[in-house]
């Protein structure tokens, strides 16, 4: 009943932040445009998902045991946690158009890769190792209209629709992965952009699936909200029709051209592979590159 009441409060309150100060405005065209200029140099690295550093990252909820076997390796000379409270944390991503129009049409081919990584930095007893690392590979087709089509007051502005990979590349008793179809598209309005997901994933075989329950948490797809208010700025993400509710809450605040502090706040499941069914409650700060919203 605690954590359900937490939930609502905090929808409560990613609400309120998105539908307050509707006079300042997010400069769309301006951002359209940076993007429409990269994409015309071929094989030019353009930002996809977030690209941050978190040098100091709190977790309330490490969970100790889907670690015994690798602590079972090394049981005599290590006899302290291997995943303690404190770590590092970072994700760098970026996209790169392979075909541009497609057969005279403005649809783009696309390849991409997310890498996000889990660091026990802290952890000089265990070498500081890479607890975990998701790997994120895509394959799409893009369109971003000229002219952006109008749906509830909202401009669909960009239409992706692939391929994507995503595992930890990991030992079978650690393993985790799964292959999806998807569809995003990006809507914008003057005051804020939603990213919309929705993804099917692919069958595998029953004995060959490290995580046949991975929907459950993941869900059916995923919604972004991101707002300006002046300088300052809320990312806010969630999974859709998943059974159990999370939440990922992102600020941050300019330090510098193309840099901006960055506090990350998570809570629920299905942040990292390794404990997609497991919940989470994490507290992160440190840095974010400024990206395009496409």
């Amino acid at each position: 009943m605690k954590n359900n009441y937490y939930s609502i409060l905090l929808i409560v309150i990613v609400s309120f932040c998105f539908s307050a100060f509707a006079q300042m405005e997010d400069s769309i065209i301006d951002r359209k445009n940076e993007y429409a200029n990269l994409h015309r140099s071929r094989f030019a690295l353009i930002p996809h998902k977030t690209s941050y550093f978190l040098p100091f990252v709190y977790n309330w909820m490490p969970h100790e045991d889907i670690y015994k076997e690798v602590k079972e390796i090394d049981k005599d000379n290590h006899s302290s946690d291997f995943y303690k409270k404190n770590e590092a944390e970072f994700q760098f991503s970026f996209s790169i158009p392979i075909v541009r129009d497609i057969n005279g049409k403005d649809w783009d081919i696309m390849v991409a890769y997310t890498h996000h990584a889990y660091w026990q930095i802290y952890n000089s007893d265990w070498s500081r190792p890479f607890r975990e690392t998701n790997y994120m590979p895509e394959l799409f087709s893009r369109y971003v209209y000229d002219k952006p089509k109008k749906i509830i007051g909202l401009n669909i502005t960009a239409l992706d629709v692939g391929y994507v990979h995503q595992s930890n590349g990991q030992i079978h008793l650690l393993s985790r992965s799964w292959d999806r179809i998807f569809a995003r598209t990006l809507l914008q309005h003057k005051h804020f952009n939603v990213m919309l997901s929705a993804w099917y994933r692919l069958p595998e075989r029953k004995d060959q699936d490290d995580n046949p329950d991975i929907q459950d948490f993941m869900g059916l797809g995923e919604l972004e909200l991101i707002r300006n208010f002046g300088k300052h700025k809320i990312h806010y993400k969630m999974p859709l029709l998943a059974k159990y509710l999370s939440h990922d809450i992102k600020y941050s605040y300019p330090m510098q051209k193309g840099l901006r502090w960055y506090v990350s706040y998570q809570s629920g499941y299905g942040h990292s592979l390794i404990e997609y069914d497991r919940r989470t409650q994490r507290l992160g700060i440190g840095f974010v590159l400024e990206h395009f919203i496409f």
